[in-house]
């Protein structure tokens, strides 16, 4: 059976706040426990409400925060998580585990006192203080559960990324006709719009070249400045390069008019080859359908002096000039060999 991937386990996984936890205890502590007459000690009715509570954190609560294995909020995913300023995941996790192990500890220290209890008033007593030491250890550990929560919503709306299918990322600068390359080629419905920045997010898809499927990923466009003046919108494209690519197709427009010019768009894509394996880039040159003769011309000669090493492509998005050569290149880069990236 195929494994889930992180976003599809954590679309199942439901992780309560602190005021749904303390709701949850306090339903059970106030709940009518009813005892056959024959049972003489009657304090039993206080075991039966300790041991249904620690039940609930041990068991439903625990579940729930080990769903999310430590080792699996990594790479791509903790990078996601960081940026959006939530810091690492695995350690609230464990924070919150933590907390359920000292709820154990408190549990089986009170249900020896209530056990031993003379008293109907001071069993009860004692699970009035057994159940707010509880409530203590999460209360304590509210601002971690809150942060899990947040960064599970998320993970939850990230796409569902496979490890080992081959992967394409598209990169460029904005406007340079990413979301309409994605989705000539693959299953993706990536937004199109006459303005820069129109993808805010990775968007997923999927093309099937000669019986090879691939995902291929629409990022949103980056411009040329240094990491550190990125915008977070810019960074997601980073790190879906640094983490998710197996190949690269870089776009670049090549129109007089287009919104940065083409020295700019080589910069950006030296700084790309300088984090990623040259070899496992291909230069597209988009928009053929707009541009001169002429001016294809001046364009591929400066790429050559940049980048002569590259392969590179023209085609039309948006007509579907050339996809068809860029697809079979891609199933040929398959063939050749790829590792499965790991987070």
């Amino acid at each position: 059976m195929e494994e889930e991937c992180l976003p599809d386990k954590i679309r199942k996984t439901y992780i309560p706040s602190f005021d749904e936890i303390r709701e949850a205890i306090f339903k059970i502590y106030k709940e009518r426990v009813t005892l056959p007459k024959r049972v003489k000690k009657r304090t039993i009715k206080y075991l039966i409400k300790a041991d249904k509570i620690n039940d609930f954190v041990s068991s439903k609560l625990s579940s729930r925060f080990k769903a999310i294995r430590e080792g699996e909020i990594n790479g791509f995913y903790s990078e996601v998580i960081k940026l959006a300023g939530l810091g690492e995941l695995t350690s609230y996790i464990k924070e919150l585990n933590d907390g359920i192990w000292l709820t154990r500890i408190l549990w089986r220290k009170y249900r020896s006192k209530i056990k031993n209890s003379l008293s109907d008033r001071d069993a009860r007593i004692l699970l009035r203080e057994y159940v707010g030491r509880v409530l203590s250890v999460f209360r304590r550990r509210k601002s971690r559960l809150d942060a899990l929560r947040e960064a599970m919503q998320i993970l939850s709306r990230t796409p569902c990324i496979k490890d080992d299918v081959y992967t394409v990322v598209i990169a460029g600068m904005p406007q340079a006709g990413k979301s309409t390359f994605v989705n000539r080629i693959s299953t993706a419905k990536s937004k199109v719009s006459p303005f820069p920045f129109t993808t805010k997010d990775i968007v997923l898809g999927h093309a099937e070249v000669n019986g090879i499927r691939m995902q291929v990923i629409d990022t949103p466009g980056i411009l040329d400045r240094p990491f550190d003046e990125l915008n977070p919108i810019e960074r997601k494209a980073y790190m879906a390069i640094k983490y998710l690519a197996h190949h690269v197709l870089f776009l670049i427009d090549p129109s007089e008019n287009s919104y940065y010019s083409i020295e700019s768009q080589l910069r950006l894509l030296s700084n790309i080859v300088s984090s990623f394996n040259e070899e496992d880039i291909t230069i597209i040159i988009n928009k053929v359908d707009a541009v001169s003769n002429e001016r294809l011309k001046v364009v591929k000669e400066l790429i050559s002096k940049a980048h002569s090493k590259i392969p590179v492509y023209e085609v039309s998005a948006l007509y579907g000039i050339g996809i068809d050569k860029v697809l079979m290149y891609l199933a040929s880069k398959f063939e050749q060999g790829f590792k499965p990236y790991h987070y």
